[in-house]
């Protein structure tokens, strides 16, 4: 459960860092009640996962490690020096910094799982994070004049939108190969019977003698005997 410690970690953090956030822009209501319910919204993620099922969790611990770098990257870009740069612009950078890897490597990734359940759990857990990243959106659009920071929340927003509706890589793999191995199997199939010797049809008893006779010349028919019209030439001459 390595990956599930790790996304609960980022979670609790990310919450930590919001909470921190909305002290030192404590003077601007609007963008601090912001960032107080962005610190609510991974709490509330938190809370969602504990729930999942441990299957969920043995699923997505194949191919984890590209997800933990992800999440190892996310967490570092939390901190904040108390004397650092705590300019709207840079602390827009690291929250993004910090959303990307969690919601595009953890979340859905989760989310492709669920959809494979019966119940409405993926659904309710992709309206929350779907909450979050318009959260974020509104955020950071009104207040930043960066292209390249408003390009980047923008395509976060169209990347999970996107990414989180395609079929889930490992389901599309399990598939090809299980269509490579019916093909193949197929194949070999095909091979076996092309090479099997056909069975040599069975020539009923009156074709074989038909058969034996078919290039011989048949025996010219006999004749009546000639005796009586021989005998019947004597008693003639004799009279």
């Amino acid at each position: 459960m390595i990956f599930k410690s790790s996304v609960e970690k980022s979670q609790r953090s990310g919450a930590q860092f919001y909470r921190y956030l909305a002290q030192v822009f404590e003077s601007n209501q609007l963008i601090r009640d912001t960032w107080a319910a962005m610190s609510h919204d991974l709490e509330q993620q938190a809370s969602s996962l504990v729930t999942l099922p441990p299957s969920l969790w043995k699923r997505l611990k194949v191919g984890a490690e590209p997800l933990l770098a992800a999440l190892k990257t996310s967490m570092s870009a939390q901190p904040i020096e108390k004397n650092g740069n705590s300019s709207l612009h840079s602390c827009f950078e690291r929250t993004l910094d910090l959303e990307e890897p969690l919601i595009l490597k953890a979340y859905v990734p989760i989310i492709r799982q669920l959809r494979g359940e019966s119940t409405d759990r993926a659904l309710e857990f992709y309206i929350m994070v779907k909450a979050h990243v318009n959260r974020l959106l509104l955020l950071i659009q009104p207040f930043e004049g960066d292209p390249g920071v408003l390009q980047r929340v923008v395509g976060l927003q169209e990347k999970f939108e996107r990414e989180v509706q395609a079929p889930d890589p490992a389901f599309v793999m399990q598939t090809r190969r299980r269509l490579y191995a019916a093909v193949a199997s197929t194949h070999r199939s095909d091979a076996k019977k092309a090479h099997k010797p056909k069975a040599s049809a069975r020539t009923p008893k009156g074709a074989k003698k038909r058969l034996r006779l078919g290039n011989r010349p048949l025996p010219a028919k006999r004749g009546k005997p000639l005796v009586g019209k021989l005998e019947l030439r004597r008693s003639r001459a004799r009279g």
